[in-house]
């Protein structure tokens, strides 16, 4: 209760400077009506009425920090972050300020969780940003004792996420080296039938040991295909349960490696039918058969092949997207800056591995009070 009259105290204190007493009567009871809708959970008629106030109040950081939280409380945690941002730089008061900037490390933070199923990466700028956040408000109120609190418990959670990326990055490398191997054995597949097709063309029917001979090279390249279309069944079976555990599974269209065992499986029918004609010494259509097998084994080696490329694709783009981010950061960040017109503590510099991230936790608590273990929730100015 004391929060709230003081959030309320220090709003009309702001808005009998600024504005006429009855404006400010009315700022005020739209402020209230909407406190009281935030207490009882009507988040989206308490933004309404916060709304409606900052029509008459537009230079009052406490309206923006109580949209802010509302936001946050309905899990909008962009438009909360926007509105604790905007809160903070018209903030005239440190301590203020830094409750902002707590909160905005909270938002991060949160957002960070939401990306810990879908993009690890993201998930780690998010965690970076929280941190700066966090540090920000150490700044400006030393005593907030939650904010360092809460460094300690990202950095950990930081530090669990790089290992994963580290993990997923040697699976990665794994499966393309697979890939590789997969791609050169399609190749040596390829050539292999091509032989035999070549030979089936040229043989006669009455060259029985020839005939013989092609028959069973035929079978044991429909052998070859099929312990080959086994291994693939296995990958795919390998990275549906991988995508299965990270939660991506329902998001997933049709796995690549179905359309390569696909034509596998049509070139092996067309291998097994290609040995049953020479067998009966049907030359002709064994050799339609075998060239079948030959395309389909081409087809699942351009989807392999083409799998492969999207996969480097997929990777160029994220770097490209990473590159564009980090430029409209440091945009954003200069604006800011521009117009808070105030200079700030230098934030110091985030760890990019996990044995640094270790490292700088170990240093953290020689010059920080303890730390009570935990995650702070976001606290209502009022």
């Amino acid at each position: 209760m004391n929060n709230y009259i003081k959030l309320i105290v220090i709003t009309l204190c702001f808005l009998f400077n600024f504005i006429s007493p009855l404006r400010a009567e009315s700022v005020r009871d739209k402020v209230l009506e909407g406190n009281n809708a935030y207490a009882s959970g009507k988040f989206d008629e308490a933004l309404s009425l916060y709304e409606k106030a900052s029509v008459d109040a537009p230079e009052s950081p406490q309206i923006y920090y109580n949209k802010g939280t509302a936001y946050y409380k309905k899990g909008d945690y962009k438009k909360a972050k926007e509105a604790f941002e905007k809160a903070a730089l018209k903030a005239k008061d440190a301590k203020f300020e830094a409750k902002c900037k707590f909160n905005l490390g909270n938002s991060s933070f949160q957002e960070s969780s939401r990306y810990s199923d879908s993009d690890l990466n993201k998930s780690i700028e998010e965690c970076k940003k929280s941190i700066q956040y966090y540090q920000e408000a150490l700044n400006l109120d030393p005593e907030l004792n939650e904010a360092a609190e809460n460094i300690e418990v990202v950095r950990l959670i930081m530090k669990s996420i790089l290992d994963e990326i580290n993990k997923q990055k040697e699976e990665q490398k794994k499966q393309q080296e697979e890939q590789k191997q997969m791609i050169e054995k399609l190749k040596e597949m390829i050539e292999k039938q091509q032989k035999v097709l070549n030979e089936t063309q040229d043989a006669s029917k009455e060259e029985n040991d020839k005939i013989k001979e092609l028959t069973q090279r035929q079978k044991n390249l429909k052998n070859e295909t099929q312990k080959f279309s086994d291994n693939i069944s296995k990958s795919i079976q390998q990275a549906k349960r991988q995508l299965q555990n990270q939660g991506q599974l329902a998001q997933q269209g049709i796995n690549p490696l179905d359309k390569v065992k696909g034509h596998l499986d049509n070139a092996e029918n067309e291998q097994d039918d290609a040995s049953r004609n020479l067998e009966s010494k049907n030359l002709k259509p064994a050799a339609e058969n075998q060239g079948n097998a030959i395309e389909e084994l081409e087809n699942a080696l351009k989807a392999l092949s083409g799998r492969n490329d999207k996969g480097q694709q997929k990777q160029q783009q994220k770097q490209e997207q990473k590159k564009q981010q980090a430029g409209s950061q440091q945009k954003g960040k200069k604006e800011k800056e521009d117009e808070k017109k105030q200079e700030k503590a230098p934030i110091a510099q985030l760890p990019d591995d996990a044995d640094n991230i270790l490292k700088e936790e170990k240093e953290n608590k020689k010059r920080q009070m303890p730390f009570r273990a935990g995650y702070s929730e976001v606290d209502k100015d009022w």
